[in-house]
């Protein structure tokens, strides 16, 4: 019974952490995103910025992404 409860969580807790992956990876993209715009690298940016809108569910993700995005569309133009 101790083995089966044991395995039971194991399971529980390798779903979470597959869950919790694209969130920690898109954190990561938009961190390095938001440095190419910082280092006014605005052709490195737009790519990852996309990639981030594409990818994400979060509707709050997708607003940063997005105002981060027309920073580095602004950047290219000027």
């Amino acid at each position: 019974m101790l083995i089966k409860t044991n395995i039971f969580i194991l399971i529980l807790f390798i779903g979470i952490t597959i869950q919790a992956l694209p969130n920690e990876a898109s954190d990561s993209t938009f961190n390095a995103a938001k440095t190419y715009i910082r280092k006014s690298q605005p052709d490195a940016a737009i790519p990852l910025l996309l990639k981030i809108i594409e990818k994400t569910d979060s509707e709050e993700t997708i607003i940063k992404a997005n105002i981060n995005l027309a920073e580095a569309y602004r950047q290219k133009v000027v």
